[in-house]
C-alpha cells in the first residue's frame, strides 16, 4: 500500500489497517505525523514499512505494530520528529530482528 501521494495525511487513526491479512508493503507519506494504536496490528504478511519520508512523525501509538509476524526490519532513522512510540508497539514481531530508532526518540512505552 503506496500512501506517499497522499501528501495532506497527517493522522492514521487507531485500528484503521488492523488484521488486514494480505498487506505486505507500507509506505508512509511525507506530511504523516501520527501513527495511531493498532493501526497495522495483526497484518500477518507485512513485511515492509518505508519510514524514509517520515521527517514529521511525531507518534507511533500502543500496539501500532504488534503481531506482524513477517515484520523483519524497521529503520526509523528518518523520522526527526519521532517523541514516542507507544507501549507494545511491535510486540509479537518473532522474526524482528533489526530495529532503528532515530536520535529524537524521548519515549518507549512499555513492551
Amino acid at each position: 500500500m503506496d500512501l506517499s501521494g497522499c501528501a495532506s495525511l497527517r493522522i492514521v487513526d487507531r485500528d484503521t489497517f488492523s488484521v488486514c491479512s494480505a498487506l505486505q508493503t507500507v509506505v508512509w507519506p511525507s506530511g504523516l505525523e501520527e501513527i495511531g494504536s493498532g493501526v497495522l496490528f495483526h497484518c500477518r504478511e507485512l513485511a515492509a514499512v518505508d519510514f524514509r519520508a517520515c521527517q514529521r512523525l511525531k507518534k507511533i501509538g500502543n500496539s501500532g505494530f504488534a503481531r506482524c509476524s513477517k515484520l523483519a526490519s524497521v529503520d526509523l532513522s528518518a523520522c526527526a520528529s519521532l517523541r514516542i512510540v507507544g507501549a507494545n508497539a511491535f510486540r509479537q514481531c518473532e522474526v524482528l530482528e533489526r530495529l532503528v530508532w532515530p536520535p529524537s526518540l524521548e519515549v518507549i512505552g512499555d513492551h
